[in-house]
């Protein structure tokens, strides 16, 4: 019975043996460095070749694609510059209140005048600061019954004339204003009547003197663009925007106005 056993036992025991052996011997097998035999090597190098080629292509593919893009990259550019810029102007004319004019600061208690015409004007301001138009107007015009060259009275009427769209009675308030006062005041509001009155060359001529007085306003350069633009006066309009993006890079308007003013056609020469 022994006999019949000792066989078995010594067939485990030579597995066993030879487990072991690989067991201890398998870091050393499986750390064959690959690069000695040469059908690796080879295999490696046309890998890396594949890869290369492949990388080139793509490479060569992004750039028709991108160089592709280019105009229509540059458009897109230009109309988010435009859009920004018009939501910029939009935030700007609602930040204002409606009646008044750019730069007006409401009338304080200390600036109240003595005199009845004047002290119904300081009221009429306090009204019309808070959008109450209508009893404004009417201060107003009793203040103008009181003193017919009551200057601010009439400058008033025109800002709420303006803001009511009732640009033919702010035009006329404001010429009034005007020829009673020639200030900066009541220049820049006639323009901007004009302007808003479909009456681009008094707007001109106003805003022309406006930037006459502060040429490092840019709202003012602005306002006589807009009028250059209007009367197509290329020349004019073209001065005036080198003018304008010198002062401010970032104006709202540059890239719309750059737009127009390239609309304007060139005046031809006579061949005589």
């Amino acid at each position: 019975m022994l006999f019949n056993i000792l066989p078995v036992l010594l067939i485990f025991a030579a597995v066993a043996v030879m487990i072991i052996v690989i067991v201890r011997r398998l870091p050393e097998i499986t750390a064959i460095n690959t690069d000695t035999i040469p059908e690796a090597r080879s295999a490696e190098v046309k890998r890396q070749l594949l890869v290369q080629r492949l990388e080139r292509k793509l490479r060569r593919g992004f750039m028709v694609v991108w160089e592709s893009t280019t105009t229509w990259r540059s458009s897109a550019k230009e109309k988010t510059a435009a859009l920004y810029q018009k939501l910029c102007a939009l935030e700007d004319h609602y930040r204002r209140p409606p009646g008044t004019a750019v730069g007006e600061q409401p009338p304080s208690v200390s600036s109240m005048p003595t005199d009845p015409a004047g002290q119904l004007v300081w009221r009429a301001d306090q009204e019309r600061h808070s959008g109450r138009w209508s009893e404004a107007e009417q201060l107003y015009l009793e203040a103008v019954r009181l003193d017919h060259h009551c200057v601010d009275a009439y400058l008033g009427l025109g800002l709420i004339y303006r803001a009511q769209r009732q640009y033919k009675e702010a035009v006329e308030a404001l010429s009034y204003a005007k020829k009673l006062r020639e200030d900066m005041a009541t220049t820049v509001a006639f323009g901007e009547a004009c302007l808003e009155a479909g009456r681009p060359a008094d707007a001109l001529s106003a805003f022309q003197a406006a930037v006459k007085s502060e040429p490092s306003n840019e709202h003012y350069l602005g306002r006589l663009l807009e009028a250059a633009i209007l009367l197509r006066k290329k020349q004019l309009a073209a001065a005036t925007l080198v003018q304008l993006t010198k002062l401010n890079s970032e104006y709202p308007k540059l890239v719309e106005f750059k737009q127009r003013i390239a609309a304007i056609p060139s005046k031809q020469r006579r061949i005589e």
